[in-house]
């Protein structure tokens, strides 16, 4: 591959790179005043599964017709084995959602799914927001490093290393 090609797909992975960990270096925590709370009973038993993204637990409740389900880091904060042991079918339940429809949010709704930020019982509390934040801002600096690892690949590459001859 010639120099210039490789710049040029150099390049446009870092700015791509750089574009995912801006994102996510910038997506700061979510306040409880962007969250809504559902309240219903549990249609089925909670359902424990892995995908894609990673693990995830879905909900449905009697209540609506979408889905409620975890994300990667909303399921890691998750008391998971106090959901298994507590919350049947007709449990009833507490969740919170968005209030603002983002880009994500909006692509979830066009399957029927909505992100849970919290999950509460009668009872007890099994997700709470404050959980979930945390677990966003130990994850946040992951994509800055990635970016930089290319960053200092590509610098060193095309700016510092010479070709030989």
């Amino acid at each position: 591959m010639k120099r210039n090609t490789k710049k040029i797909l150099y390049g446009s992975i870092l700015l791509i790179a750089l574009g995912w960990s801006v994102n996510y270096f910038f997506n700061y925590s979510i306040e409880e005043s962007e969250l809504t709370e559902i309240s219903g009973y549990l249609r089925r038993e909670p359902k424990f599964d892995r995908g894609k993204g990673g693990c995830y637990m879905e909900l449905d409740l009697d209540s609506d017709q979408y889905r409620y389900q975890t994300d990667d880091l909303s399921y890691d904060a998750l008391a998971t084995d106090d959901v298994k042991s507590e919350l049947k079918t007709g449990s009833q339940i507490q969740i919170l959602v968005s209030k603002n429809i983002g880009f994500e949010e909006m692509m979830n709704l066009f399957v029927g799914i909505k992100r849970i930020y919290g999950l509460k019982s009668n009872k007890k509390t099994f997700l709470k927001l404050d959980d979930y934040n945390k677990g966003k801002e130990d994850t946040r600096y992951s994509p800055l490093f990635v970016w930089l690892i290319f960053a200092g690949l590509f610098i060193y590459n095309f700016l510092i290393k010479k070709d030989v001859l």
